[in-house]
């Protein structure tokens, strides 16, 4: 953070995003004479402001106010990854104050991550547009053959460097290289430029029925005249497939390679030469392994004592319990070496956060919803929990099915679009199934209740005093949370 504010404090242009609700980017020159935080201030002032509208895809302030807590709740209260940590402190009162602590480093997070991550995009808009046009380059190709007519895109082999450099704006190039070794040399400075290999290019198909969309909202502002034509050729195509009674394929074009923005901050405003990345670079990767060595114990743990010591062999060893532990920590690192690749792929989304946490969607609200009517409601019967889990993961994959059906989102209600406003936000349908999953598990408590509720006993010599200093600091960081809500609102950024 310290050193992305220097480098921003001595740039002269940056890039500043207009309009949040449009994603409209404008270049200018910056003031000279002024500090870092006022510049940041002045150029993302807009983007600091967390409560976007109800229909915004990313983070409606309906999924910031509830959605939101559905999977922080599971992840840092219920998810054994985090519980495992936790459990295995010498006391409770040592837990407590553990997971105190790491609540109160999460809310640093705006500040070493977010913060720098924009920076990142103000001072490296450009590079990030280069990355994009890397990847949109097989997706035009796609659009070029399913559209010849295009007025914005034509293919040119072998450019030189003069016709990438001197190519006009608002007009695509997809330029053709003999291989994609030789396409690895080139260079391209030019956004409207798409590299690509010849082979690539040859043998790009085309569905019949395919569309191109995006979930970059500055895609439209940044490319307008070509985004016009995109959207006049997809409603088209819709209209074609809906008469043939067909389904339609998606591509998703993006303006700006996000994901970039880490390594843009590592080779380009951390001090090269003196450690410092070697430093950094060994932290993260430190992290990493940490966290991925925890997650497949996690998963290992899960599979063998719960799975296969439960259901499949109730009788095994120690030492076979053991054996195949360190047999499914590795089959899990297969698995998810396979799916990796996959959250880079612009097709499904331009963020991999979004993937993970939608995908937990089937889990979390499940879990959070057993687990706190459990604690709460002692005269809930063992079936509920189940039936709760079960609940969500149906519900929750209906409602992905329906968000997907563009005319069932285009249902309204006096121009309100209500399922549109339910559905599309996977945080939103998190709430939703949460609320339901709590309705369904009331319903069958109150037919079916337990003569008796039920008791939590003390089974364990552990030391279980609380920690006075542990609540004391909750509560602090709960008030310090809350002013993060206020601080990033209209309450303060209206004036």
């Amino acid at each position: 953070m310290w050193f992305a504010f220097d480098k921003l404090g001595a740039a002269t242009e940056a890039a500043r995003i207009v309009d949040v609700r449009t994603g409209a980017v404008a270049v200018e020159s910056l003031k000279q004479n002024v500090g870092a935080v006022e510049r940041f201030w002045d150029l993302n002032r807009v983007r600091m402001n967390m409560y976007l509208p109800w229909n915004d895809d990313k983070l409606p302030w309906t999924a910031l106010l509830l959605g939101l807590w559905i999977p922080n709740f599971y992840y840092w209260g219920l998810n054994q990854y985090i519980t495992q940590r936790t459990l295995g402190s010498v006391s409770l009162s040592q837990g407590q104050k553990g997971i105190v602590f790491a609540a109160f480093l999460k809310l640093i997070i705006p500040l070493v991550i977010v913060i720098p991550g924009i920076i990142a995009f103000n001072l490296f808009f450009g590079d990030m547009q280069l990355e994009a046009a890397r990847d949109n380059a097989p997706l035009i190709a796609k659009y070029l053959k399913a559209n010849p007519d295009s007025k914005f895109v034509e293919v040119v082999q072998s450019p030189s460097e003069q016709e990438v450099t001197s190519w006009p704006k608002g007009r695509f190039m997809l330029a053709i290289y003999p291989s994609d070794s030789y396409l690895k040399q080139i260079k391209v400075g030019n956004p409207y430029v798409l590299p690509l290999s010849k082979e690539t290019y040859d043998s790009t198909t085309v569905g019949e029925y395919t569309v191109f969309t995006t979930e970059d909202k500055s895609l439209p502002s940044t490319f307008p005249a070509f985004y016009k034509e995109v959207q006049a050729y997809d409603e088209k195509t819709e209209e074609a497939a809906k008469a043939a009674d067909k389904s339609v394929t998606v591509e998703k074009l993006t303006a700006y390679k996000y994901d970039t923005a880490l390594a843009q901050l590592l080779g380009n405003v951390l001090p090269q030469k003196v450690g410092l990345l070697g430093f950094v670079l060994a932290a993260l990767l430190g992290a990493v392994v940490s966290s991925l060595a925890a997650m497949l114990n996690a998963a290992s743990t899960i599979f063998t004592m719960d799975i296969y010591k439960k259901h499949i062999s109730p009788q095994a060893s120690g030492g076979a319990l053991v054996f195949l532990g360190r047999v499914m920590v590795v089959v899990f690192a297969v698995i998810a070496a396979i799916l990796a690749p996959q959250l880079g792929n612009p097709k499904i989304s331009n963020s991999i956060f979004t993937i993970i946490q939608e995908s937990q969607g089937l889990i979390s609200p499940g879990v959070l919803a057993v687990f706190a009517f459990g604690l709460i409601v002692r005269r809930a019967p063992r079936m509920v929990g189940i039936i709760g889990l079960v609940t969500n993961i149906i519900a929750y994959s209906a409602f992905k099915i329906l968000s997907l059906n563009e005319s069932l989102m285009a249902v309204t209600i006096k121009d309100f679009k209500i399922l549109d406003f339910l559905f599309k936000n996977f945080l939103n349908r998190m709430a939703i199934c949460f609320i339901l999953c709590l309705i369904v598990m009331t319903i069958i408590t109150i037919i079916k209740p337990l003569r008796e509720p039920m008791q939590f006993e003390l089974k364990t010599t552990m030391d279980v005093k609380s920690s006075k200093g542990a609540a004391i600091a909750g509560v602090f960081v709960i008030l310090l949370t809350i002013s993060l809500y206020i601080l990033f609102s209209p309450l303060v950024l209206a004036k």
